[in-house]
């Protein structure tokens, strides 16, 4: 039998039609043994190792080596120490072995045929041809419809293309989804078990309660048995459950919806993107904080832009950067913080402070607190007797229907030109402006100042009522207030002083 030792560097070696041992000693060697039964050695070094035809026996050794059964015959593939991978096709002979060894192996499959590969069991084929298979703690399938299963170890699952099966069985597993466009079931078992979706190309609608369906629109994927969930590169949607623990949104615009929160240790993540934690399902009262990227009494909540709470009360905390936050039911409090955020008030008496930024606040069904902060706010009540506060900047203000407060607690709230703040539908005799908070304060009417500080008058411009207040006495306004489409003037009954 020829024998060819290569070097300690990279060497590539080749066999005849005999038969053939390769040798190839240290570095990153290739070895191919085409005809005859061959015996190769790849020693030291990430090595690549081909048979051929015929009865070929290929050891990896040391290194993350390649080996591959490549022609026909009765194969022995041993991947040795270092994480190896082995690939097997239809052209091996029944009885041949595959065994990955030490380190983190991968079993692959080159193959259109439907195959049953078990970890567990130490076997793998398709048809009436059987391999004995060991040492791998990593599967990848082929072209055709797979039945693959792990084993006792935390083993890693892919069906990839064709409608397959994948069964983690028991240990810490992770189920990467195939192939965009295959159907698949998928099973985690027992342990803490991962549905990875991060390869897929589109993004998912998913109920993660452990069990349920999933579609990214082109595959169907029917999944049972998982703790834990990472999302597609696109914008995901994630519904969480009872007994899932882990949801990774990954890239993309990710939704994630929280069902229940019996756990103390869930983790949420939402991933690069603009992302949205929901957890209007949830009863009990909630405090969510983006910035520290917590979800208080119930584990974590990192990398959302945005959060809705509850039935119960709840209170929201954005981070320094623009968020959206939604206090739905219950008696909420909602907190901008930096950043140009949208905040809505939900039905009962909710407390929504925008923070820095010019920020857009709605409120709700009920009599809500809502206080824009610095910056050009927005601000809308609703239906309940509502208070509103711009704060500092030019803000504009609609208190909608019910009797609403419109307040300024400084003098540098509004200014007395352009930069001055926009009522835009003060109703006399049921809305007030209160500007108690700017001193001691006298109402004049129509007329005009007379020297004395305090005064506080009106005059209709151009549809709109002007209220200017001269606050030190010298004869002009320090503030003033615009209330469009107001031609009527004001009361006494109208201010709070």
């Amino acid at each position: 039998m020829p024998v060819e030792n290569g070097t300690i560097g990279p060497d590539t070696l080749y066999g005849g039609a005999g038969d053939d041992t390769l040798n190839g000693q240290g570095g990153d060697d290739s070895l191919l043994g085409q005809g005859g039964a061959d015996e190769l050695n790849g020693a030291a070094g990430n090595d690549t190792l081909l048979g051929g035809e015929g009865d070929d026996s290929l050891f990896g050794g040391g290194g993350a080596d390649f080996l591959a059964t490549y022609g026909g015959g009765l194969e022995s593939l041993r991947g040795g120490r270092g994480d190896d991978t082995i690939l097997i096709t239809i052209e091996a002979a029944d009885g041949s072995l595959m065994n990955g060894d030490d380190g983190n192996d991968l079993l692959q499959v080159f193959s259109v045929a439907d195959w049953v590969i078990h970890l567990g069991n130490g076997m793998a084929g398709f048809g009436a041809t059987a391999f004995d298979i060991a040492g791998f703690e990593s599967v990848e399938g082929g072209f055709g419809d797979d039945d693959i299963r792990g084993g006792t170890g935390a083993d890693w699952l892919a069906g990839l293309q064709g409608d397959d099966s994948v069964f983690g069985l028991s240990g810490h597993d992770t189920i990467a989804q195939g192939a965009d466009g295959d159907d698949n079931f998928a099973y985690g078992g027992a342990g803490s078990d991962l549905l990875d979706l991060s390869d897929s190309t589109a993004g998912w609608s998913l109920f993660a309660n452990g069990q349920g369906a999933a579609s990214d629109g082109m595959t169907e994927l029917t999944f049972s048995g998982f703790e834990r969930v990472t999302g597609s590169a696109q914008g995901d949607t994630v519904e969480e459950g009872t007994s899932t623990d882990t949801i990774l949104g990954g890239a993309g615009s990710d939704s994630i919806y929280i069902n229940d929160l019996a756990s103390m240790n869930d983790h949420f993540d939402g991933g690069a993107g603009t992302d949205y934690l929901s957890c209007e399902a949830f009863g009990g009262n909630l405090l969510i904080d983006l910035d520290a990227g917590t979800l208080t009494g119930h584990g974590a909540a990192l990398n959302f832009e945005g959060a809705s709470g509850g039935s119960g009360d709840d209170t929201l905390l954005g981070t320094t950067a623009g968020n959206n936050l939604s206090g739905y039911i219950g008696a909420d409090s909602l907190v901008g913080r930096g950043g140009q955020d949208t905040l809505a008030a939900g039905s009962a008496n909710d407390s929504v402070f925008g923070g820095a930024g010019a920020d857009l606040a709605y409120g709700g069904t009920g009599a809500d607190q809502i206080n824009g902060g610095a910056g050009a706010d927005t601000l809308y009540g609703s239906e309940g007797a509502d208070t509103l506060s711009g704060g500092a900047g030019v803000d504009a203000l609609w208190g909608n229907s019910g009797a609403d407060v419109f307040v300024w607690n400084t003098a540098g709230d509004s200014g007395t030109g352009n930069n001055r703040d926009v009522v835009h539908d003060f109703a006399v005799g049921v809305d007030h402006l209160d500007l108690s908070a700017l001193g001691d304060l006298t109402y004049i009417g129509e007329d005009a100042f007379n020297g004395v500080a305090g005064e506080v008058s009106w005059n209709v411009e151009e549809g709109a009522t002007i209220l200017r207040v001269d606050l030190n006495g010298n004869g002009s306004a320090e503030f003033a207030i615009r209330l469009e489409g107001l031609g009527e003037g004001l009361g006494a009954g109208d201010l709070i002083l």
